[in-house]
């Protein structure tokens, strides 16, 4: 019978990966409002796609509570590193922000963009590497027995 492996490091990957894009879309979103002509500000482009960016890497953080095999554990948590870098980027760098430094996308979407990914991208690279470490005991283990 199949029996998850399910770890703390699993578990806290995929809470980052989820607070992503629910922050980016409530409390540390872009700038709300319209230019004059009715179009949107260009910030909500960029909370736009740290959402998604956030949406894809939560997804494959919660694969990991369906695979069995440790390997692959390991790539899907560094599978999350470039993504993670990328939603870091967007704010200011990939997408520019307002000009104004006292707007809301400056003042909470950039920073708590870069601190959240940063976060997921560490969880990541630990996550994947102390699945490497598990996969190595199982297999030291399973060659003793026999």
């Amino acid at each position: 019978m199949y029996k998850p492996k399910i770890g703390v490091m699993d578990c806290i990957l995929t809470a980052l990966t989820i607070f992503l894009p629910i922050g980016a879309g409530t409390f540390f979103s872009g700038c709300r409002g319209m230019k004059e002509d009715g179009s949107v500000m260009i910030c909500h482009w960029a909370e736009m796609m740290v959402i998604f960016l956030g949406i894809a890497m939560a997804l494959v953080a919660a694969a990991c509570f369906f695979v069995p095999d440790r390997r692959v554990k390991a790539g899907l948590s560094f599978a999350v590193v470039p993504p993670a870098v990328l939603a870091a980027l967007v704010p200011g760098v990939i997408i520019p922000l307002c000009t104004m430094a006292n707007m809301h996308c400056r003042m909470a979407l950039r920073p708590a963009t870069i601190i959240v990914s940063a976060a997921i991208a560490v969880a990541a690279i630990l996550n994947g590497i102390v699945q490497l470490m598990k996969y190595r005991g199982e297999k030291r283990r399973m060659e003793a027995m026999m």
